[in-house]
């Protein structure tokens, strides 16, 4: 049902027999539509309040003028999910099948009750890649190491990201497969003993077809190197065609020496050619300096390696002030080689091995900052910031001299303040524009301790 929700630390929850307070302060569907004024759809939760069901909520702001800007509450709904027990149950193929259903996140909202999975609880199974091969995948839930399958499945994922998947038990499928491999393996036994009984009877006979297909294969013949076992005094079939493999043997291993050292040459210019359409697809062309999508890569692992060492991390946005006007007033020669030298002076003062460099787009540009001194680094920001203002560029058309000073933005936390590199550059982004609205050529840092 649908629930008027206040601004306050507490909610007002209107129904038609009682009135009580819940706080829900603390529950996303409240901030995302209160705070950053959107509609939000959340993922399956354990309801509170009104019972322990899983359930999703849906919420959106009201607001208390016509601008949209000053918010009154909000309007949230719940969908309950207890009812799919309904579909399984109507399923006519229910003995013989179970169904399965996560969320985006990989969270169980419904599975049939033979399967004693718990709800909310992460579907956990593991691919069998064992010897067994069908047309549908299998899997394992209880026994995930074992080589014998539990279930074949299939799966179906669904316009909102949630996967439905139908399990069905693969023993009764082995037994019937054990069957029919049994019932192959003794027509192919017999196969091969009349094949055997045969090829016997008729190995005299293939003598002469032999070294007609040693003669298809061999391209010269040598006098060969004689062997007590196969010499002149052997069957002139036999002799011969010794001769023919021996040739054929060694302009074989010639062909694969000379093969091998042209691999290697290849490899090698290959590796090269690689190693240099890898700095040109990881670098921006006209700085030299990391583009975004390296930078978006790295962001992970420098997090991962800040977590294990328990450090904090700085994520930084820099914006050339009025760049538009370089190029208006002195050509975009100008503006190319002012940003090359910008470029240079942020690879001067974040040199080390660990810090991330990188155009982020047009003017502007960011740095990850791992292991950062949260105590230093707004002074070292200052001190890059004051270095620009005081660099002298030159117009290469008309050598004309100009300044340029640039806006920072920046976030220093802890590495567990968030996996996502958007949600980093959203707080450092908006000190950015802050530091604009308050006359540009500034920094602006949020230091969280916590």
């Amino acid at each position: 049902m649908p629930t008027l929700l206040m601004p306050a630390q507490f909610s007002r929850l209107i129904n038609i027999d009682n009135e009580q307070n819940i706080n829900i302060k603390d529950r996303d569907y409240f901030i995302e539509s209160f705070y950053n004024h959107r509609l939000f759809v959340s993922s399956v939760f354990l309801g509170r309040g009104f019972g322990n069901d899983a359930i999703i909520a849906m919420s959106a702001p009201f607001y208390t003028d016509l601008q949209h800007t000053t918010t009154a509450g909000i309007v949230e709904g719940s969908l309950d999910l207890s009812h799919f027990s309904h579909i399984d149950q109507n399923n006519e193929y229910t003995d013989d099948e179970s169904v399965v259903m996560v969320d985006e996140q990989n969270q169980i909202i419904y599975s049939s009750e033979k399967l004693g999975l718990t709800a909310l609880s992460v579907f956990d199974f593991t691919v069998n890649d064992g010897v067994y091969r069908t047309s549908l995948e299998l899997l394992n839930i209880e026994h995930p190491d074992s080589i014998v399958p539990e279930y074949i499945y299939a799966h179906k994922t669904l316009e909102n990201g949630w996967i439905v998947y139908i399990l069905k038990e693969f023993s009764p499928l082995l037994k019937l497969a054990e069957e029919q491999m049994f019932s192959s393996f003794l027509m192919l036994l017999i196969s091969l003993l009349c094949t055997f009984y045969i090829s016997r009877k008729l190995s005299a006979l293939l003598t002469v077809p032999l070294e007609v297909v040693a003669n298809q294969f061999s391209t010269s013949a040598t006098g060969g190197t004689k062997v007590p076992s196969i010499d002149e005094n052997s069957p002139k079939e036999v002799f011969n065609l010794y001769q023919r493999l021996a040739a054929s043997k060694q302009q074989l291993i010639d062909n694969q020496v000379e093969l091998e050292e042209t691999v290697a040459k290849r490899t090698e210019e290959l590796e090269n050619a690689n190693r240099k359409l890898k700095e040109l697809v990881d670098r921006d062309s006209l700085t030299g300096l990391f583009n975004r999508r390296y930078a978006e890569g790295k962001f992970n692992e420098m997090l991962d390696f800040c977590m294990r060492s328990e450090q904090a991390l700085t994520v930084v946005v820099l914006d050339l002030d009025l760049f538009k006007e370089v190029n208006d007033n002195y050509g975009h020669l100008a503006g190319d080689e002012c940003l090359r030298i910008f470029s240079q002076l942020l690879q001067k003062y974040f040199k080390r091995d660990i810090d991330i460099v990188a155009r982020y787009g047009g003017e502007e540009f960011l740095l990850i900052l791992p292991l950062s001194n949260a105590l230093h680094i707004k002074h070292h920001l200052n001190s890059f910031r004051e270095a620009v203002s005081e660099q002298k560029f030159t117009s290469p058309e008309d050598k004309r001299e100009f300044s340029v000073t640039v806006s920072i933005g920046a976030i220093t936390a802890n590495a567990d303040y968030a996996n996502d590199l958007d949600k980093w550059i959203k707080v450092a982004d908006d000190n950015l524009y802050q530091a604009k609205q308050d006359g540009r050529n500034r920094t602006i840092i949020d230091i969280i301790t916590e």
